[in-house]
Order: structure tokens, then sequence, then C-alpha cells
């Protein structure tokens, strides 16, 4: 499924780190493990985090997991936020994406960095799949 901006950012924070989980990070929620009780990220092979535990929005180390995804990939060009008017603004080249191989921005501005970067990152995921 394909979000749009105004999509994720009504969002409730439970909301958009689940897509951030299964979009961005590919993982999906697994409790196939010893502890039948607790749902963990996993990425089909290896368990991840606990589900409850993973919090891009609020936990600076897993915000840059997020960012450190998306540079894995070729296509980021550019990656940045910074401290605006209206909140915080996180802003993504992504490079040759499509069948014209064009570059595309993606900019937006939310309450908070980690939101930004967390929805910027969604959004630059879904692009290019």
């Amino acid at each position: 499924m394909t979000h749009t901006l105004s999509e994720l950012q009504a969002m409730t924070d439970e909301e958009l780190t689940e897509v951030c989980a299964t979009v961005v990070m590919e993982w999906r929620k697994d409790n196939n493990f010893d502890d039948e009780a607790v749902s963990y990220w996993t990425d089909g092979w290896i368990a991840k985090e606990n589900v409850g535990d993973w919090t891009p929005l609020t936990d600076w180390n897993h915000t840059m997991q997020v960012v450190e995804k998306m540079q894995e990939g070729k296509e980021y060009h550019n990656l940045y936020w910074n401290k605006t008017e209206n909140g915080y603004r996180c802003f993504v080249i992504l490079h040759g994406v499509g069948i014209f191989q064009r570059d595309r921005d993606i900019n937006v501005t939310d309450s908070s960095a980690q939101r930004a970067i967390c929805i910027a990152a969604i959004l630059a995921s879904q692009a290019i799949q």
C-alpha cells in the first residue's frame, strides 16, 4: 500500500512506526520465537527488535537506523534535516528514479525532526519500489 504525505502526517506514532518498520526497514511482525507473547520485528530470519521497543520517533538511535537503511541504496543522493519556523524539515534527493531516470526531491516538514525523517524515508522508499 502506498501512503501519501498527508496520510502519513495524520498517523499516530504507533501507526507511523509500523509503516516505517515495514516499508523502510523491510521488517515484518513475527511472534514465532521462544516467547510467543512478544512480537518482534524481523527480516524473516533474525529478530531485530521487540515491536514495542523500536521507537524511531522518540529514540535517536532508532532514527539513525532509518537514516542508515536509506543510505544503503545508491538511489539516495542526499538527505538532511533542519529546524524551520514551522517545525523540522527533512529533504531527500533520490537519484535516477523511474523509467525516465530523473532525480526526485522529497521535502517533508513536521513537528519533530524524527517524524519528518521517518515520513521522508517512507516516501523515498515507496518511490524506488
